[in-house]
């Protein structure tokens, strides 16, 4: 028995073709040469609305294209490599790559790649050039080792020179947006590689390039080598080529390093001490000379349980005053301020330097007495998992609570922005009224209705995910972030507390873990059996057939049926079917008849009957109808 198998057909319906053969004894001894058999069709005519999720759609074959390498713009149907290397020099003591590896294409056609991706194995090399020894390296991204799991670590090691290659051995790019970060049309993976630079290499400056390399193999084989891009330069549209990726060294004036600490390089005026609009805290008042115009200040304390906000600010031209809130302190305190100078002394970027650092005391008058600071209230958003873990087809709850820490009343409505991760989740339970949410777009907004919050008071939003078909993660993660905007309000209360997330492994078959037990997956699965009603024919060569229908899947198969036999050796002298009704049987050309069902409903299971009764034609001599 064949299993069914799907096959396009001219109209946008579908069929499922099956061959069977039948071996009924007959003592009749008609003849040998007449054979009835095969070729029975099973089409299923434009699933009702309620089972069309049943019909699968006919789609291209995908191609990822590794055989072409010149390709700019894909088509639908394939995806095509990438791999972009850029350096820079940070400072005098070290310089930073960033590589980017992966696959552009089709938004939706990364998840028909998804077995095809687990079979690329993919390596990592970066060999840098003389005079650099990588300090740290790290790999993130769209991508899992070979097992699926969490992407290999980065392997440091001695080629030319001391520490001077990174590998990234055996690991996988995933066709899901594991990290959420990513273009809908492209998975990547990224490396970063800091290096430190060996002054001694570099006498003066001098520009450096070099490539990092991918191989690509799927079993045995040499693979498919694809070295690094630099997007500054021109690309010939060739991924199997590449440009190397160069950068200056220049440590001019890197020998210079910051005056004495005991040297002042500006002088700190005592400043006054006033009231913050709105009370609630101090500000100090500092003037600033002209010497340090366009340098930055930096102000800390040690004075237990004050807070200095800003740390640092950028003297204005010609100098001028800087207003430093203080929070914590009371009238009398007396707060111990360091102050300390930043000037530019060497490297191209972060060349910063400390001038000189002084301290200074200032007290809060006795009678600065300032406003109590308006009472606000501070909503703060939490989320927890509902359920321990879930599968791919659901159940993955979670409870988003929004609470008034604050200590004023909260009055308006409530949006939050729902993001789950990977993309492409879809809502499965939820909301919990009166919350509304609209679902289809990233970030999914749940709003709640106008409403007040008191000091303590806390209002729960309930949703349930369904992770994206062909998802590889272990994990669903769901973050929900308070929206001032759609809220209709400004800014108040903490910025640092807008914001929950929660994670829920998922549930696959084949875990180690006994109380991990997915669904069985809900599919129509239609089969067909032909059996003789009869051992054997009677004596005037009337034979006597059933044909089974039967669900052998785990979902109820609703709508009409039809079924296709043809009679490959010729047709029998004459054939009557039945039951009718329901089915309605004709013939449809020489050896050929259909019969078809107007709408049937099969359980998992479930089976129906066709009953055949065929006249075996004068002359046939064998003991045997097929």
């Amino acid at each position: 028995m064949k299993n069914l198998a799907l096959s396009p057909l001219t109209t946008s319906s579908q069929s499922t073709v099956m061959e069977t053969i039948m071996k009924p004894l007959s003592y009749a001894r008609r003849g040998a040469r007449w054979l009835m058999a095969a070729g029975i069709a099973v089409a299923m005519f434009t699933p009702v609305a309620s089972h069309a999720e049943d019909a699968a759609p006919i789609t291209p074959e995908l191609r990822l294209d590794l055989d072409n390498s010149k390709i700019v713009n894909p088509r639908p149907e394939r995806a095509v490599p990438f791999f972009t290397k850029k350096g820079t020099q940070r400072s005098c003591d070290y310089v930073v790559y960033s590589l980017s590896f992966g696959l552009r294409g089709d938004a939706q056609a990364f998840a028909d790649l998804t077995a095809l991706l687990k079979t690329l194995k993919i390596e990592f090399k970066d060999q840098l050039p003389h005079g650099l020894s990588i300090v740290s390296a790290n790999v993130s991204g769209d991508g899992t080792d070979a097992s699926g799991g969490p992407l290999p670590g980065v392997s440091i090691s001695t080629s030319a020179g001391p520490n001077d290659t990174a590998t990234v051995s055996n690991f996988r790019l995933s066709a899901a947006d594991l990290d959420g970060a990513g273009a809908a049309n492209e998975r990547v993976i990224n490396f970063q590689i800091t290096a430190k630079i060996d002054h001694a290499a570099f006498p003066s400056p001098t520009v450096i390039d070099n490539q990092g390399v991918i191989k690509v193999s799927n079993g045995a084989g040499p693979g498919t080598i694809i070295p690094s891009q630099d997007p500054g330069k021109p690309d010939d549209g060739d991924y199997k080529t590449g440009a190397k990726t160069s950068i200056k060294i220049d440590l001019t004036n890197c020998d210079k390093r910051p005056p004495p600490p005991d040297r002042e390089c500006f002088k700190v005026e005592r400043g006054t001490v006033d009231c913050v609009p709105g009370g609630g805290a101090f500000i100090y008042h500092m003037p600033v000379g002209p010497e340090m115009g366009g340098k930055w200040v930096q102000v800390s304390t040690t004075t237990s349980g004050v807070t200095i906000i800003p740390d640092t600010q950028l003297v204005p031209a010609g100098g001028g005053v800087l207003n430093w809130k203080i929070v914590g302190a009371s009238p009398g305190d007396v707060i111990h301020l360091i102050v300390t100078g930043i000037e530019t002394y060497a490297g191209p970027k972060e060349g910063w330097g400390l001038c000189c650092t002084q301290t200074i005391d200032i007290v809060i008058p006795r009678d600065q007495r300032c406003p109590p600071k308006d009472k606000e209230p501070d909503l703060k958003v939490e989320k927890r998992a509902d359920v321990t873990r879930c599968t791919m087809g659901g159940g993955c709850d979670f409870t988003i609570r929004v609470t008034n820490v604050g200590t004023g009343a909260y009055h308006g409505k409530i949006v939050l922005d729902e993001v789950a991760l990977p993309a492409g989740s879809t809502l499965d339970s939820g909301p919990n009224p009166p919350w509304v949410c609209v679902p289809g777009a990233t970030p999914m907004i749940c709003t709640y209705p106008v409403t007040t919050l008191n000091p303590g008071a806390s209002v729960n939003l309930k949703l349930g995910f369904k992770p994206a078909g062909g998802w590889q993660g272990s994990v669903l993660r769901n973050c929900a972030t308070y929206n001032y905007g759609a809220s209709g309000k400004p800014l108040f209360g903490s910025q640092s507390n807008d914001r929950g997330c929660a994670s829920i492994p998922i549930c696959r078959r084949g875990d180690r873990d006994r109380d991990c037990r997915p669904p069985v997956e809900k599919k129509v699965d239609l089969i067909l059996k032909k059996r003789a009603r009869v051992p054997v024919c009677t004596a005037d060569g009337i034979c006597h057939f059933v044909i089974d229908i039967i669900n052998n899947g785990t979902s109820t198969y609703n709508g009409p049926l039809t079924v296709i036999d043809s009679y490959p050796a010729g047709a029998p002298a004459s054939s009557t079917f039945g039951p009718s009704p329901p089915w309605t049987c004709v013939p449809t050309g020489p050896g050929l008849f259909r019969c078809d069902h107007a709408g049937i409903s099969l359980p998992p299971g479930g089976s129906t009957p066709i009953v055949v009764k065929a006249v075996m034609p004068a002359g046939y001599q064998s003991d045997i109808v097929e």
